[in-house]
């Protein structure tokens, strides 16, 4: 009991759908999606995984952010995300978060953007997603747009969940910069220290 109630928590911070306390507590999520990681292996031997997590970093009423230009890059951004992931390997998480204040116009503003896996949004600034990979290494800027490229390792087991291991490989500020990053070959080769 005590384990199906630990695996019932941390699937419900996985965003997955729990269903009556019992053997089967925890339902895999209604989704055709090929990378969304299995809810039984919380059940079973521990499985590790490595995923480039793209995150952009974007503001409804930012005017650079609502150009056509940027939505262009942002729509490349999401083929490129997929063609590098295939190719190094990885499963691609897509991370939208609006540094807005109010969370309904930020989420209607990031579904129209892109199809996110993950949507963060509300507090402005202060909105604990916008700060936490953007405020823990130097090159953080309050700027938007702005797309993080950042590969973890996890493993997922009968203890739960873990990230293992996270780098920051690349970040991009502003269009032009975006730009840039959709013009190189391979985002995994590059580090942390290259902006």
């Amino acid at each position: 009991m005590k384990r199906t109630l630990v695996g019932a928590a941390i699937a419900v911070s996985l965003g997955v759908m729990v269903g009556a306390i019992g053997k089967r507590a925890v339902q895999k999520p209604s989704s055709s999606r090929a990378d969304t990681a299995s809810v039984d292996s919380l059940q079973t031997t521990p499985k590790r995984d490595s995923v480039l997590v793209v995150a952009v970093l974007t503001k409804s009423t930012c005017a650079a952010c609502q150009s056509a230009r940027f939505r262009g890059l942002a729509s490349e951004l999401v083929t490129r995300a997929h063609q590098i992931a295939r190719t190094a390997g990885l499963r691609l998480h897509l991370h939208g978060i609006a540094a807005d204040e109010d969370p309904n116009s930020s989420f209607e503003y990031l579904s129209r953007l892109l199809p996110f896996d993950e949507y963060s949004f509300g507090r402005g600034w202060l909105n604990r997603a916008a700060y936490s990979p953007f405020w823990t290494d130097q090159g953080a800027v309050a700027s938007v747009p702005q797309v993080i490229i950042v590969r973890e390792a996890t493993e997922v087991g009968t203890a739960g969940m873990c990230i293992t291991g996270s780098d920051t490989i690349r970040r991009a500020i502003g269009i032009d910069e975006v730009s840039q990053l959709l013009a190189q070959d391979d985002w995994t080769s590059l580090r942390g220290s290259e902006r």
